[in-house]
């Protein structure tokens, strides 16, 4: 629970945020993701704090690895500072299982994205390849790109050198 917003001088935290399970060590991932009309302008700062591993970050991304407690879990999260000029949408994902870091949340979809580069592999063997795939417990399949923001979405993760693969 996000519990109410503290806003401040440019930015705003959640130090009532409220993380509960029934194990005390069942957190092994954290992701953290704006959605929103302008990501460029946004900002999710985390704190650096023993225990808990950076596996990705960019303006409205971020994810960790961690070993540590669902109470330090709590506090590394109260802690976390959201920058912003328009309304955003937060989402917190918590995962009990290890997310691979080339594995992105996107929060417009509530899905989780790789892509995987295979030159001339036929529409047929993609889609068996994706079934056959899992990522924390759940199956894969071949993701079908439905608007903008998530073109733009995996296009970020995909492309190479700042060339975008067809």
């Amino acid at each position: 629970k996000f519990g109410n917003p503290q806003w401040y001088d440019g930015y705003c935290m959640f130090p009532d945020m409220s993380v509960s399970s029934q194990d005390p060590n069942k957190i092994k991932t954290i992701q953290i993701s704006y959605a929103g009309n302008d990501t460029e302008n946004a900002a999710i700062i985390a704190p650096d704090r023993e225990g808990f591993t950076e596996l990705d970050s960019t303006n409205n991304l971020v994810s960790y690895s961690t070993t540590e407690s669902v109470d330090d879990v709590q506090e590394f999260l109260r802690a976390v500072q959201y920058q912003c000029n328009n309304s955003q949408s937060i989402t917190v994902l918590l995962s009990e299982s290890v997310i691979p870091s080339d594995v992105h949340y996107f929060p417009g979809t509530g899905h989780f994205y790789k892509y995987v580069s295979q030159p001339g592999i036929t529409w047929i063997d993609a889609y068996k390849a994706s079934l056959s795939s899992e990522v924390g417990g759940w199956q894969g399949y071949l993701a079908v790109i439905t608007s903008k923001a998530e073109d733009d979405f995996y296009k970020k993760y995909a492309a190479s050198n700042g060339v975008v693969p067809r």
